[in-house]
């Protein structure tokens, strides 16, 4: 799954969080553009929140135009982990994230903003908690991209701090989590091969414990 990480910039009140989320009525609000489809604590702080969006396929031609149009709902995964102020959203497309965020930060009284990651992170990540790392991409002095696809030429590359990071995919030196691949991306995207929810989000917490 791709996940785009929002950070809380604003004071919780975890009372007041948890009455908004779990009264919600969902079942009975009015279906607008963008809503709540389900709410499901996964545990103390983490909520699975799934939001629907009703979006529009448009079909037509050069000359003509939009002909046709034909409703379709587009079903979101998101993760909010009150613990590490964190909104993890699956990522299908930018324009879903913004309408989720802007719905959220009105729902809770939040201020959810998108996170990008620099050099420092990337080298954080990979020299304490990576097992290997399986490619990294960067943009040299000369902007072209270069690929190095072990851990020591990454920390070297890492430790130049000139590098702009792409990307890094690497393998976590987790016991639980010894044969996943997690792929980190500079505008704040995580990948990762985990799936079942509670195993992803301990997964996505651990990482974001890095960003300073």
């Amino acid at each position: 799954m791709d996940v785009q990480i929002y950070e809380n910039k604003a004071n919780i009140d975890f009372t007041d969080l948890n009455s908004k989320l779990l009264d919600y009525d969902y079942y009975s609000v009015k279906k607008e553009e963008i809503g709540i489809f389900h709410i499901n604590k996964l545990e103390d702080c983490i909520y699975h929140i799934v939001f629907y969006i009703n979006d529009e396929y448009h079909t037509g031609s050069k000359f003509i135009g939009n002909v046709n149009s034909m409703p379709v709902n587009i079903y979101v995964n998101t993760f909010l982990s009150l613990n590490s102020n964190k909104l993890f959203i699956e990522n299908i497309h930018a324009n879903y994230n913004k309408l989720i965020i802007e719905f959220i930060n009105k729902l809770v009284g939040l201020e959810f903003i998108k996170l990008e990651f620099g050099t420092h992170f990337y080298k954080t990540i990979v020299q304490r908690l990576s097992k290997s790392v399986i490619q990294l991409d960067y943009i040299n002095d000369s902007d072209a991209i270069e690929t190095v696809e072990n851990k020591l030429d990454a920390i070297d590359i890492l430790n130049m701090n000139t590098n702009k990071i792409q990307f890094v995919t690497f393998i976590p030196n987790l016991n639980e989590y010894d044969k996943v691949l997690v792929s980190i991306k500079n505008n704040g995207v995580i990948s990762t091969t985990v799936t079942i929810p509670n195993k992803l989000i301990k997964l996505l917490n651990i990482v974001v414990e890095y960003i300073e």
